[in-house]
């Protein structure tokens, strides 16, 4: 991505970032309702080593602020996506089963209802109950040394939690993927703890992520984007303000203003790296799903093979 001229990351990211952008509500909504993780990924901001979460209170999502939240989208007939994570392990929260049966009961009509962990707290129990309560998408990155997968917390193999999972749910839409705990990745605007790199000078370029994605952390702030992994330069709260208050509000209108100019002039957004254009979250959502059709063709084939051998016996 970086090898291509200025030029046209700017054309790219602008034309993108108009593209998507749906004035009224987010095409997609991500909600933290616990601010934790329980991972020491190197690369994240959030891992339990980091400065930041050293520095962080805990803190769980009300009761009564999370179902404002799906109560709103409600109220607008939501269909987009809604993803239960931004930088953290949502299955922390042991009411994780209990939300998405609510959101599924209020927005039946969701484009996609996921959730990102990296299988530490899954169990086939969890899994099952999780899938039964609606959710549609679950994506396991399983973060070890050696890249090879590990336990969970009932020293279970994760990829075997996830294999029966994926074959008692074969119509939801999964995906595993093993992963080093040491990994170095992109700068996440200079806040990741094992790449603190900062362009020299602000990259000209828009940004999709203000467009499309809205980002809501345990306390109802909303942050700019998910690179803002503390929640620092927040566009608004929830608790005080509607969600199409908060998207249709003075600081996201200036910040995309200027990102449409290619003008990147706050401190995230002068530290970041990413050109603005090709979301790697829908370039990875769409790998997911050619996996997760590839698996059920294999299994078609497999039964098919199966039956025509009985046939010749």
């Amino acid at each position: 991505m970086t090898n291509k001229p200025a030029w046209l990351h700017r054309f790219l990211s602008v034309s993108s970032s108009k593209r998507i952008y749906q004035e009224s509500f987010p095409r997609e909504i991500r909600i933290e309702t616990i601010n934790s993780c329980n991972s020491s990924c190197s690369f994240c901001p959030m891992g339990v080593n980091s400065e930041a979460t050293k520095n962080r209170q805990v803190k769980r999502m009300d009761d009564a602020l999370f179902r404002k939240i799906i109560d709103e989208m409600a109220s607008v007939s939501y269909s987009g996506i809604v993803k239960f994570y931004c930088n953290n392990e949502a299955l922390l929260d042991r009411r994780i089963v209990e939300f998405i049966e609510y959101t599924k009961e209020k927005l039946p009509h969701l484009t996609r209802l996921q959730i990102d962990t990296n299988g530490k707290l899954l169990t086939r129990e969890l899994g099952a109950s999780l899938f039964n309560a609606g959710l549609t998408c679950m994506l396991v990155d399983d973060y070890t040394e050696t890249g090879g997968g590990g336990l969970n917390n009932k020293k279970e193999k994760i990829k075997e939690v996830y294999d029966w999972l994926r074959e008692q749910f074969p119509d939801k839409t999964m995906g595993y993927f093993p992963r080093l705990l040491n990994e170095v990745l992109d700068s996440r605007a200079g806040m990741a703890p094992n790449n603190s790199y900062i362009p020299p000078a602000p990259t000209k370029a828009s940004c999709v992520y203000p467009f499309y994605s809205m980002y809501i952390t345990s306390n109802g702030n909303v942050a700019q984007c998910h690179y803002d992994s503390v929640f620092e330069n927040p566009m608004g709260n929830v608790t005080s303000s509607s969600l199409q208050e908060v998207w249709q509000g003075e600081k996201f209108r200036q910040l995309r203003a200027g990102l449409l100019k290619c003008s990147r002039t706050n401190k995230l957004c002068t530290q970041c790296d990413f050109h603005g254009h090709i979301n790697p979250l829908e370039i990875m959502e769409n790998t997911h799903y050619l996996y997760n059709f590839a698996y059920k063709s294999l299994g078609t084939l497999a039964k098919i093979r199966q039956i025509m051998k009985s046939s010749k016996v």
